[in-house]
């Protein structure tokens, strides 16, 4: 497990660095405040991570998730402003409260499990009124519906878009401009 306030090293242009290859969870705070980490690769060996283990890492872009998590816990993502975008994998089944919390300048998500239970303030706080949301088409109203979204995200005209202007290659953002406002 890497632990609680955990740091990984930094490359020599003053990037977050490290490969771990052998751990299997992420513990809650570990990453917290680390605001040069500016994209984040979790690979398929994590299986957990704690509530606020990303918070605050307000340089970050882009994440991939494991596909291997069953849930994305509260707050993890709490006040990570410079993220972009985000694919929920397909084995999430649970995004809770306030996941993504004032990740104000989020702008693409992809959720295509119909089965996953976004909470209704999963996305709390995020203002960023021209933000798509791609959902599968498999997804019926009453799993992710309008209602829900607009409970958690402010000022969104739109919140369900199958018309898709963004890509994510094995999970991360691509086809988008990760340096726009």
């Amino acid at each position: 497990m890497v632990g609680s306030n955990a740091y990984t090293s930094k490359n020599s242009d003053g990037t977050a660095g490290g490969l771990v290859t052998n751990v299997t969870q992420i513990a809650k705070n570990a990453f917290k405040n680390k605001t040069q980490i500016e994209s984040l690769y979790i690979g398929d060996n994590i299986t957990y991570i704690d509530e606020f283990a990303f918070s605050s890492c307000t340089g970050l872009k882009q994440i991939r998730l494991s596909n291997n998590l069953s849930t994305i816990k509260k707050q993890t993502f709490y006040g990570c402003s410079d993220l972009l975008g985000v694919c929920i994998p397909d084995n999430v089944s649970t995004v809770e409260t306030k996941a993504f919390d004032l990740c104000q300048r989020l702008k693409y998500v992809e959720i295509s499990n119909e089965n996953t239970s976004v909470s209704p303030t999963a996305f709390y706080r995020c203002k960023n009124e021209y933000m798509t949301v791609y959902a599968s088409s498999d997804i019926s109203e009453t799993n992710w519906n309008s209602s829900i979204l607009k409970s958690s995200i402010e000022n969104l005209s739109n919140p369900v878009n199958v018309d898709r202007n963004f890509e994510f290659s094995d999970g991360l953002l691509t086809g988008a401009n990760l340096n726009s406002t």
